[in-house]
């Protein structure tokens, strides 16, 4: 969310206004305070790392919250990669006890796994900070103009798009609440101001000098250079962040629209035949909208290409691009996004002795229990004296389904139901003495549906 120009006193991405805290309290009022329809803050959180920023903005706001009667608390997050961390711990805990303000600890383990330092803190810190939360909680952030800078350019040198260069939004969701970062529109050197008015003591985090991090080797050696030949750099770009999330949230509502036409809410699935009707670009547009929540990342050009390979394949193919855990599929003029079966199918189990109260436990948490009936299910008089299986399909299987004259293979069966081919091999079969008696959650098969006592065996498949 962007504030446009003039809205709050004159306070905009665009100026160098002087912070204080009548002007952090236009923001949150502007921002949270006058919508309450959207919020209804629960408490005012704030991540307190000790250093300048979160220092400023958890002092400045305690007055704030105080006015409006929200509980204020501090979390800091112990990552443990400094060895002076538990002496940063007890200053903040000291700093919040001073000001009166509930203050949390959370010790973190830092996990690379093949992530950048920086990457792997932010990770693991986010996570710690959810555990926190509680709903509608509005967790505060104190990222500062300069920080956006650094992160517009960080995104820009790594080949983001559009989303990625709008950079930090000063109000997102985040878990079930909102993250709030008002301290956006002041440069580091007006809260430097304000703590030194104050009389504030901080944090400086050596870590912050390492050059061996993007971050800092962008701040110390790359932004001075820059400042030095055109000193309004900060203004100029968050002037172009402000046209570039004018630009993300015209093309999003243009996605969000073309998305509502094409989308089947049954099944959340896309309608090829309606997707086709647009312009490559809105195509694209309209599939990253669509997978956005699926895979809480933003989507490469090569992984789009290869999601159009997917539309545009043959009519006769079955085409499947993958990514992750699932995959992007086509069936029947939709498109599917679903889960890899990558459990393999267990051999045929034997149903010795027949009974009723057994459960059957299938891969990916599935099970099949019994049930009696006097109308619908296989005749019990097939169950006596048989030999019963539960099995997954095999090449050459047919069966004859009710009402059909002659038996057919299962492949033609499938596809006369709509069952799409990713489904198949996880459809459990019964079998009575080696003939094909249902598909279990389908249908049952001749001539087992009869029964002389109409007594009936229902075979019923849940899934979780």
């Amino acid at each position: 969310m962007v504030i446009s120009r003039n809205r709050i006193n004159s306070i905009t991405f665009n100026s160098n206004p002087t912070f204080s805290e009548n002007a952090l309290q236009d923001i949150v009022t502007a921002h949270l305070l006058n919508q309450p329809q959207r919020f209804s803050p629960k408490r005012f959180v704030v991540a307190f790392s000790g250093g300048l920023d979160s220092t400023v903005l958890l002092y400045s706001l305690k007055q704030i919250a105080h006015t409006h009667s929200i509980p204020l608390k501090a979390i800091h997050i112990n990552h443990q990669l400094n060895s002076a961390a538990d002496e940063w711990q007890a200053m903040c805990q000291v700093f919040c006890e001073k000001q009166n303000i509930s203050f949390e600890s959370i010790k973190v383990c830092v996990a690379e796994d093949g992530k950048s330092p920086e990457d792997a803190a932010r990770q693991a810190r986010y996570g710690a900070i959810k555990s926190g939360l509680i709903k509608n909680d509005i967790l505060f952030m104190g990222h500062h103009k300069d920080d956006q800078i650094e992160t517009f350019f960080l995104r820009l040198l790594r080949g983001a798009g559009i989303d990625g260069i709008t950079s930090m939004k000063i109000l997102s969701p985040f878990h079930n609440s909102y993250l709030f970062r008002p301290l956006l529109f002041f440069t580091r050197k007006s809260l430097f101001a304000y703590a030194e008015s104050q009389s504030l003591s901080w944090i400086e985090d050596d870590s912050n000098t390492d050059e061996r991090y993007d971050r800092n080797y962008l701040r110390h050696q790359v932004l001075p250079v820059i400042a030095k030949r055109w000193p309004a750099y900060i203004n100029t770009i968050n002037r172009f962040i402000e046209h570039a999330t004018d630009a993300s949230n015209l093309i999003k509502k243009i996605s969000e629209d073309d998305l509502k036409v094409c989308l089947n809410k049954e099944n959340d699935t896309l309608d090829i035949k309606k997707l086709k009707n647009y312009s490559l670009l809105r195509q694209n547009n309209l599939i990253r909208m669509w997978l956005n929540e699926k895979v809480k990342y933003p989507l490469s050009l090569k992984q789009l290409t290869e999601i159009q390979n997917v539309i545009f394949a043959k009519v006769d193919a079955e085409p499947k691009f993958q990514m992750g855990a699932k995959s992007i599929c086509r069936y029947r003029n939709e498109l599917h996004w679903v889960a890899n079966i990558d459990n393999e199918m267990p051999g045929a189990m034997s149903l010795e002795n027949f009974d009723l109260s057994k459960v059957i436990n299938l891969p990916d948490n599935a099970t099949i229990v019994f049930r009696k009936n006097s109308n619908v299910g296989i005749g019990l008089s097939h169950l006596q004296d048989a030999k019963i299986e539960i099995r997954f399909r095999q090449v050459g299987d047919k069966c004859r389904p009710q009402s059909r004259g002659q038996r057919h293979s299962l492949k033609k069966i499938f596809q006369e139901i709509g069952i799409p081919p990713w489904e198949r091999d996880s459809i459990p079969l019964l079998t009575i003495n080696g003939e094909v008696a249902a598909l279990i959650g389908y249908f049952y098969c001749e001539p087992f549906i009869d029964d002389v006592h109409n007594e009936f065996v229902e075979f019923v498949l849940k899934r979780e």
